[in-house]
């Protein structure tokens, strides 16, 4: 996987400074990569919300954030702080990320049914959200 480059810059111009200046707030352990399939980043972020917010980014431009700046003008200060937080990985930390949901796949394809029930479940007890999830309520 090559090392990520997203333009900051960009969203510094379509966010404005003074909103722009804020994605700094969330770079304190606010923002946590979840992994990297392809050119294209998952990732949640903290916010005023009980859930984090969800964010995806693609290098070629695609974005998207779960939060309601986004919905509103299809650009917010999460996506800023994830691109900047994505910019600054390291190559051992973009091969952690890079593949990780396949892992998973893969992974979960080795268990038993009743292992893989019993394991949302406990998800399902734990993480706010996905109970709602599992039991198709989600958007």
């Amino acid at each position: 996987m090559h090392k990520l480059n997203f333009d900051l810059d960009a969203y510094r111009e379509r966010l404005g400074e003074k909103a722009f200046s804020r994605h700094h707030n969330y770079l304190n352990g606010q923002v946590e990569l979840a992994g990297i399939d392809e050119r294209r980043l998952f990732a949640w972020v903290a916010g005023t919300d009980d859930l984090p917010y969800q964010v995806e980014l693609v290098e070629d431009g695609f974005e998207f954030c779960s939060c309601p700046a986004f919905d509103e003008s299809g650009v917010c200060k999460h996506l800023a702080a994830v691109a900047h937080t994505a910019n600054a990985l390291g190559g051992d930390q973009i091969r952690s990320l890079s593949g990780r949901f396949e892992r998973l796949r893969e992974s979960l394809s080795l268990e038993t049914p009743q292992a893989l029930i019993d394991r949302l479940a406990t998800l399902a007890k734990r993480v706010p959200g996905v109970l709602e999830a599992l039991e198709g309520e989600e958007e």
